[in-house]
């Protein structure tokens, strides 16, 4: 695909305009409404965290208890060798479940505290560089993750556009609105 890099620079330089001026000006609103996309999800997602860390935690100590009571119980010759082998092994085994439970529990959270930071990092950015006039790398670094540009639908066309997809650094699955443009997943049209 071929498309100037004045065009890009362009349609980058004023899509980061607007949005930069809505999380600007309208912090809380351009918060909520990046965040908006299943936070009520991510909500009920970090309560069922919650209650399934402290049951998992519950479990894991009520196996080492009974790990270490069964161990007693093989000192003093209450249980066999095999029984008690039998038994640990399977507590053990049940323990290391719970962890990797645990474990992946925390990432689930840690996907999306990583989320919110973004958005706050974006806000915060925004109101730090406050005019834009050009477009470079270090711009590019704090408010985009990726630009991608599309053939054109008529292939040779110099009439035809390109569709260019802006992806801000804030995370989002589903676009929204804000002062005429879309932002999240935006497709702009633009003449090479």
């Amino acid at each position: 695909h071929y498309i100037k890099e004045s065009v890009i620079d362009e349609v980058v330089l004023q899509s980061l305009r607007k949005v930069t001026a809505f999380a600007r000006e309208h912090s809380e609103e351009f918060y909520n409404m990046a965040m908006s996309n299943g936070e009520l999800e991510a909500k009920e997602q970090l309560k069922d965290n919650e209650n399934l860390r402290s049951e998992y935690e519950a479990r894991i100590a009520q196996l080492e208890n009974a790990i270490s009571t069964l161990y007693m119980d093989r000192v003093t010759g209450r249980v066999t060798p095999e029984r008690y082998d039998s038994l640990a092994g399977g507590y053990e085994k049940e323990q290391s479940e719970l962890k990797q439970k645990l474990q992946e529990l925390d990432s689930k959270t840690n996907v999306i505290s990583a989320r919110e930071k973004c958005v706050r990092d974006f806000i915060a950015n925004a109101k730090k560089i406050v005019k834009v006039t050009e477009v470079t790398p270090a711009i590019l670094r704090a408010f985009i993750n990726r630009i991608e540009v599309y053939e054109k639908e008529v292939k040779y066309s110099r009439k035809c556009t390109n569709r260019i997809n802006i992806r801000f650094s804030f995370t989002t699955t589903k676009a929204f609105e804000a002062d005429g443009i879309m932002i999240g997943n935006e497709k702009i049209p633009t003449a090479v």
